[in-house]
């Protein structure tokens, strides 16, 4: 019979079996031992491996993913810029525009001011009687306003039924005033004929 006094500081080691003639060593238990070191070793070598050539794999082309991306970002960048120049270019014109507007509108008034006294002008030019003049002519607001003298009142009625038959009047010229005066000795018929223009359109 063997005893074996087993003392609190020794231990036995893993694989170490105890049979009749002592302790051995177990080699199938070594070798299980080894083969899971092994195996923790390989996958601890092989996820940092795996991920590696991931990387390796996937990084040049979300590095060609991002230059794209910053590229893009460039061209929206200068877009915008260069809309933001021709959007002030086209504000600017559009003012201009409303300023050009506004003084063709000032200008047509004018001229239609100015054409409708060459037009009365000229009429009264084509219809006054040999025996007749004009002192004063005013053009105001639309309102015609015509002075003069004449040797006798048939002369002035003649002028009056003459302006009346003009399309240029909107309302027909009424004489407003009508006197006799003496010039050189001589009895006038001085006369005022108002009217009122058609408005130009």
């Amino acid at each position: 019979m063997i005893k074996i006094n087993l003392k609190p500081s020794l231990a036995i080691p893993s694989g170490t079996t105890i049979d009749s003639g002592g302790i051995t060593d177990d080699p199938s238990a070594d070798n299980e031992i080894k083969r899971k070191g092994l195996t923790h070793i390989l996958l601890m070598l092989i996820i940092p491996t795996i991920m590696y050539i991931y990387g390796m794999q996937v990084r040049p082309q979300k590095v060609a993913e991002l230059a794209s991306v910053r590229s893009q970002v460039a061209e929206l960048y200068d877009y915008n810029e260069k809309y933001k120049n021709i959007a002030l270019e086209i504000q600017k014109i559009q003012e201009d525009e409303k300023n050009v507007q506004t003084r063709i509108d000032a200008l047509s008034k004018v001229t239609q001011g100015r054409f409708a006294e060459v037009k009365i002008l000229d009429l009264l030019q084509s219809i006054i009687r040999d025996r007749m003049w004009l002192k004063k002519i005013e053009i105001t607001d639309g309102k015609v306003s015509i002075e003069g003298m004449a040797q006798s009142e048939i002369e002035v009625n003649s002028f009056l039924e003459d302006l009346t038959k003009n399309v240029l009047f909107s309302r027909s010229p009424r004489l407003a005033e009508s006197a006799q005066e003496i010039y050189e000795g001589q009895p006038f018929s001085k006369f005022r004929i108002e009217g009122q223009l058609e408005k130009a359109k």
